[in-house]
């Protein structure tokens, strides 16, 4: 599916706000209301790769794991791999677990391998707490984590990555992005007509990224309504320049099948006005 506009550029426009909690994105309708992630998963990662071609920090989205022994020592470690949203870098984190028995039970001696791709995570390890930064409730048993690794999928993380081992992320570095609406609608700002300016700051991680934003005064039919509501009354700060003339009332009937079919399924009632892309 191609766009002749960017994707979150055109939910702002019709009045939609964005904004990514604990790596959920998450989408409200104009009315307020929180769309369901299964409608916001169909199209998770145009949007996602939208917002992280805009963002000076990496971003990373967990793909599949892997076991094996690692290292000089052979230890036992789970691999997790991570792309960019772009699916153009791949990365990885390695976690200590356990691939063999403790206990000896009625099937199984002690010491006896896990069947293949199956682990134990330690009760007191980064995996750990891995698994509780990226907001997931621990689980009973210990040894059903590989079962519930899907849940890590559509959770936007941000980290560092090791300088000596390439593509190697640093594990307790590694966190969820956070992007308030407000700041989500000002990575979208360029070339407005300036009236005056403030610079707003947001912290990913260990970095702080400064961002100008620019008012320009609020014309009868802002095109960008999403942002008008985010970033207060009065003044609205614009992605691009406005165009008024096209958004004096009229109703443009000429748009593509495939761009209204994916509007559409942020607005299952109809009420918003098809927007040309």
């Amino acid at each position: 599916m191609s766009f002749e506009k960017n994707p979150i550029e055109s939910l702002l426009e019709r009045g939609y706000s964005v904004c990514i909690e604990n790596g959920r994105l998450l989408i409200s309708s104009p009315a307020g209301e929180l769309l369901p992630q299964s409608t916001i998963a169909k199209y998770f990662d145009i949007l996602v790769e939208d917002i992280a071609s805009r963002l000076k920090q990496p971003t990373y989205l967990y793909s599949s794991f892997s076991v094996g022994y690692y290292g000089q020592h052979k230890k036992a470690g789970v691999t997790l791999q991570f792309e960019s949203p772009d699916r153009m870098e791949s990365y990885y984190a390695i976690f200590n677990v356990e691939l063999e028995r403790k206990r000896t039970t009625t099937k199984h001696k002690a010491g006896s391998r896990y069947p293949k791709g199956q682990f134990a995570v330690k009760k007191k390890s980064l995996f750990k707490r891995f698994w509780r930064v990226a907001g997931l409730k621990p689980l009973k048993s210990d040894t059903r984590y590989w079962q519930s690794m899907g849940k890590l999928k559509q959770i936007i993380f941000i980290g560092d990555v090791h300088e000596s081992k390439n593509g190697k992320l640093i594990n307790q570095s590694l966190t969820t992005l956070n992007l308030s609406e407000f700041e989500v609608g000002a990575l979208y700002i360029t070339d407005s007509k300036v009236t005056h300016k403030n610079s707003i700051s947001h912290t990913l991680g260990t970095h702080t990224e400064h961002i100008i934003v620019t008012h320009i005064e609020k014309p009868e039919t802002p095109i960008y309504k999403g942002l008008d509501r985010v970033l207060g009354t009065g003044s609205v700060e614009c992605v691009k320049e406005i165009k008024e003339q096209r958004y004096q009332g009229k109703r443009i009937e000429e748009s593509s099948n495939t761009q209204d079919e994916w509007l559409n399924s942020f607005d299952p009632n109809g009420e918003l006005d098809n927007l040309p892309f």
